[in-house]
């Protein structure tokens, strides 16, 4: 079992990885779902109006802080309270192209291929603790593994631990047309205790 200062943290990082999926999941299946609604979604992302994502994004996760939504007009994050020894999970997407805009088409192609990911987390204790496992220590081949194992879009170009002070990963997702776009999952600080 994994310590960080003496406390085990694999338990409670498991927990809150289910946690944060089941929470997410309503909005990632109403993008995927109602084009419309991704074309709001991403008009306001590009417009950087917080506000209304805010609004939109609450139709789907009431419960979100206002804190738990920020916008770069290059994407998004959607932010979740967790218990400890992380106090919040962040789920962003965003373009990493400057001079294409923020596409509600690639938005919602993203969501689709991270759906069948955060439903696997939700659903399965023991996948959602090899995730987690994976993440704390490093093991990027079983990371890829995993990951790959729900998750088949064509678009998925690549899949990265993020820096080692963070508990996360990031899958890059790479478009015809030259466009990139990242989803940098369950990015949070563990907190020593």
């Amino acid at each position: 079992m994994l310590k960080i200062s003496g406390v085990s943290t694999l338990g409670p990082l498991t927990r809150s990885l289910q946690i944060v999926a089941r929470q997410a999941i309503p909005f990632y299946k109403r993008l995927v779902k109602e084009r419309d609604y991704a074309a709001v979604v991403a008009s306001e992302v590009r417009r950087k109006n917080q506000s209304a994502l805010l609004n939109l994004i609450r139709l789907q996760i009431p419960g979100i802080s206002e804190e738990g939504v920020s916008t770069s007009g290059r994407g998004f994050d959607t932010c979740f309270a967790a218990p400890s020894p992380v106090l919040i999970y962040c789920l962003e997407i965003q373009s990493k192209r400057r001079k294409m805009p923020f596409n509600a088409g690639k938005l919602r192609s993203v969501a689709a291929s991270l759906l069948p990911f955060l439903l696997k987390l939700r659903q399965s204790r023991r996948f959602a603790q090899k995730v987690a496992l994976a993440i704390l220590s490093r093991n990027q081949k079983t990371l890829r593994r995993l990951i790959q194992s729900v998750v088949k879009s064509s678009t998925l170009a690549s899949i990265h631990l993020i820096r080692p002070e963070l508990f996360g990963l990031e899958l890059r997702f790479r478009f015809a047309d030259g466009s990139v776009y990242t989803a940098t999952l369950f990015s949070a600080r563990i907190i020593p205790q």
